[in-house]
């Protein structure tokens, strides 16, 4: 499955991300350019940069996801 994860909850999206891709899901994580990742960072999802105001990297965001995880 590939899913999408928009999360302000660092400690929380570090857990989801863990456990998504120890069972073998594909896991992108939706950023803000230059945001703080902590631990995020190892755990390796693809990143993508995006905000919510910008609607044509929401689209790409989007692409081939079929789930979307908001961690808030």
């Amino acid at each position: 499955m590939d899913g999408l994860l928009a999360f302000p909850i660092l400690v929380l999206a570090l857990a989801i991300v863990e456990h998504l891709l120890a069972g073998g899901d594909d896991v992108r994580a939706m950023v803000r350019a230059g945001a703080d990742l902590g631990n995020l960072a190892q755990a390796s999802p693809e990143f993508v940069h995006a905000t919510l105001a910008d609607v044509e990297a929401m689209r790409a965001a989007f692409d081939g996801v079929d789930i979307v995880y908001h961690v808030a």
